[in-house]
């Protein structure tokens, strides 16, 4: 790979004199993050058969087909970037996916980062319910004749350690 800098252009091509791979705004800032949002869409299939792909691994495709509908209409510029939210959610949470989706439409929620989101939350919850114990046991083999007690003391001896004057 080779990068040079025209002006206020980095450009990036594969050989010295070659096909410009990328261009990207010169940053003047410590840490900024320039990235051309295209380099991460998949542009291999077109957005109808983007939308059946997805609409295809809901049990419930009806729903789906309406989700993504609405979606769409909300994001007619950002579409494929909300199918691809959409299909990271479908293969990272798949057990909780469908609940997810009836929840957004139920609540009116629009957009893939909310269905990731309830999804990843149902996700959370399972997990915790599996790691926590369902009741609290009591101790086994406790002598209920054995009474313990704390030691109480005074005030003045907590002054006294603390370094305060006493009364």
């Amino acid at each position: 790979m080779y990068v040079e800098t025209q002006e206020e252009e980095l450009i990036i091509r594969r050989e010295p004199h070659g096909e410009v791979l990328a261009r990207h705004p010169l940053c003047h800032g410590k840490g900024e993050l320039i990235k051309n949002r295209q380099h991460t869409r998949d542009r291999s299939k077109g957005i109808h058969a983007y939308k059946e792909t997805v609409i295809r691994q809901f049990k419930d495709q009806e729903k789906a087909e309406q989700f993504i509908h609405e979606v769409g209409i909300r994001y007619p510029r950002y579409i494929r970037d909300q199918l691809q939210v959409i299909q990271c959610a479908i293969t990272q949470y798949r057990q909780d996916i469908d609940e997810a989706l009836a929840v957004c439409i139920k609540d009116q929620l629009w957009s893939a980062n909310d269905l990731r989101d309830i999804a990843q939350h149902f996700t959370r919850l399972k997990e915790t319910k599996t790691s926590k114990p369902n009741s609290i046991q009591e101790p086994k083999n406790i002598n209920p004749a054995i009474k313990a007690t704390a030691a109480t003391r005074e005030m003045d001896d907590y002054i006294k350690i603390l370094g305060g004057a006493s009364s």
